[in-house]
């Protein structure tokens, strides 16, 4: 094939090979450029179905025109006994390639590399078209560090009808969405689940659905089988973490509605970086990886520390996140291990006081109550004075006889009434050698005990902890520590059942049992804390529709509070809550809402 000329294209080398073709570079003979050109393997050019598949890419792709999608220069067309399309060269590697061949990238960088895929789905999403088969092979980084988005093969358009996949599954099964695999309907939802497993791995450097055989990962994927990113890389922002998390679930109702939605999330944490061009810093980025991502981390770790001197003294909790992420970051960094200490010792103290206080207060409650009950009850008598009796005015204050028979009475030895015994019987009982026995035999079961709790002490296993969001960790009882503070730390288990309860205020508590069998037990928790809704109670009655973040929820009156939930793993989340009715004008409000709390709102719209 090499030499050989396709109409106008000469072909010069392969520098790609699929299921369904072979793609080359080639010349333009007429235009002078160079091009890749995709072949139809000549095997499948006799089968309609691949026929027509190839066909739908060159004119699915012919109507996508944007930087971050491939072009589309040329099609053979039917007629042709060589099936192929010719786009744009890219010269560079696939996103594939370049994770292979590089560490997990922070997630800012994975944010703006995201943010150019992102840009891509959605202006195919506003054309109708899915793309699929989304996965990093299909996502090729230009020299110039371009992102560009390729390989619409199996895309679909959306023409007023929903689709599903009939047949054989198509698709890459790692990067599937579960809807994919079960044969439901397709949306852009899809896409964006495949999207969510690609910021996965760039992130952590592995893959979230993974498995022995394609059916074991497909499993995983429908079931949503997968270790929170965060664990993998604890320098991930949390933020990042909960968009990763929001892409990666399996009810698509719980995943971001577009592309766009996720722009929004994506550019916020870029801007939070401080990072004003995200298309320039990815060019840098593939430049020179492993030097920008050492420098971008020096400043992302300076930035860290200026965020968190910002709100140490007013929202410590937010502080000790920051300090977290730059140790995970930079783990000997001097200035972030003090002030944690700080933070963490100045919370101590300060539920050391509040403990104090508690327990003071009680205590002077009980006193004063005690003190009350006893002036109430004690009945009131008169006070004598009395004189102390001497020995002469004891023994005149008795009888001569009495105090005889008193003096008996006591140097008297009273023996218990017992039945008859004979001698030698007594004789027997009180011989020393028993009572040597009996001393004998007490030492030896207290040694026996002695010995066996010393063994039970010996045997002890470990606990290693990780949550999300923050958790404090308690063990049969006793607070022992904190997620993330105490993130590489090791906490004993005593032999026999240990009760584990992990701790967030926002959140459910997470309880679990571990027995300990045998000495050097470990065990792990890796556990996402479930957190807490919110409540809003709403006080109108005119009937109107209510809206929180643009989805319906009901029309007033609402009678019981109206739970609130959001993706994020963080305690207070500020939402839009609308109130419409025609005739009328519209309340819109931007309203707090705290995990765990019920937020009043009274509303009485105003005619027009």
């Amino acid at each position: 094939m090499i030499g050989k000329i396709v109409d106008k294209y000469q072909i010069s080398e392969e520098i790609g090979q699929g299921g369904m073709a072979v793609v080359y570079r080639a010349l333009d003979t007429k235009l002078k450029r160079d091009v890749a050109i995709k072949i139809l393997h000549p095997h499948l050019a006799r089968q309609d179905e691949a026929v027509e598949r190839f066909q739908r890419e060159a004119v699915t792709v012919a109507k996508l025109q944007h930087p971050n999608i491939i072009d589309i220069y040329d099609y053979s067309g039917e007629a042709s006994l060589d099936r192929y399309i010719v786009t744009e060269l890219i010269d560079g590697v696939t996103l594939a390639k370049f994770v292979e061949q590089h560490d997990a990238l922070p997630s800012e960088m994975v944010a703006c590399i995201g943010r150019e895929i992102s840009l891509a789905l959605k202006h195919a999403h506003e054309q109708g078209v899915i793309h699929r088969d989304l996965k990093p092979e299909n996502v090729m980084i230009r020299k110039d560090g371009k992102i560009k988005l390729m390989d619409f093969g199996i895309a679909r358009v959306m023409e007023g009808a929903n689709l599903t996949v009939t047949g054989s599954i198509l698709g890459s099964p790692a990067f599937m969405s579960p809807e994919q695999v079960t044969g439901q309907i397709i949306d852009f939802s899809s896409d964006l689940f495949s999207l969510g497993s690609i910021l996965y791995l760039m992130s952590t450097g592995v893959m979230a659905f993974k498995g022995h055989n394609p059916h074991e990962i497909l499993k995983k994927v429908v079931e949503g089988d997968f270790t929170p990113a965060q664990y993998i890389a604890p320098s991930m922002s949390d933020d990042f973490s909960a968009i990763i998390d929001r892409l990666l679930s399996v009810e698509r109702d719980q995943r971001y509605s577009s592309a766009g939605d996720l722009l929004i999330d994506l550019d916020t944490i870029i801007k939070d970086a401080e990072i004003d061009r995200p298309g320039k810093e990815v060019n840098l980025l593939f430049e020179n990886p492993e030097a920008y991502i050492e420098k971008f981390n020096v400043k992302l770790c300076e930035l860290l520390e200026r965020k968190a001197l910002k709100v140490r003294d007013t929202v410590p909790a937010l502080a000790m996140q920051y300090y977290n992420r730059l140790l995970a970051i930079e783990p000997d960094h001097a200035e972030a291990n003090r002030q944690l200490e700080r933070i963490l010792n100045r919370k101590n103290t300060k539920e050391r006081i509040k403990k104090i206080s508690f327990v003071g207060f009680i205590l002077a409650l009980v006193t004063l109550l005690v003190w009350f009950v006893i002036s109430l009850w004690q009945p009131s008598l008169p006070v004598e004075k009395v004189k102390p009796l001497v020995e002469n005015e004891i023994n005149a204050s008795f009888p001569n006889d009495e105090k005889v028979e008193t003096e008996k009475a006591e140097t008297k030895e009273i023996k218990p009434p017992v039945a008859e015994i004979k001698k030698d019987e007594i004789k027997t009982s009180l011989t020393q050698p028993a009572i040597k026995s009996a001393k004998t035999n007490t030492k030896i079961v207290k040694k026996e005990l002695k010995d066996q709790s010393k063994e039970d002490l010996a045997i002890t296993g470990s606990l290693k902890v990780a949550t999300v969001p923050w958790s404090d960790i308690y063990v049969n009882g006793k607070k022992v520590g904190n997620y993330p503070l105490n993130s590489n730390k090791e906490f004993v288990l005593q032999k026999g059942a240990n009760s584990i309860k992990l701790v967030n205020p926002s959140c459910e508590s997470f309880e679990k049992t571990i027995t300990v069998t045998k000495a050097g037990q470990t065990e792990q928790i890796q556990q996402r804390l479930k957190m807490l809704p919110s409540f809003l109670k709403l006080d109108n009655s005119q009937g109107a529709m209510l809206f929180i973040n643009g989805k319906f929820r009901g029309r007033t009156p609402i009678r019981e509070n109206l739970e609130v939930r959001w993706v994020k793993h963080i305690s207070q989340k500020t939402m839009l809550v609308s109130l419409t009715k025609e005739g009328y004008e519209p309340f819109n409000g931007k309203i707090r809402f705290a995990a765990g709390k019920v937020v009043p709102l009274k509303i009485s719209l105003k005619k027009k």
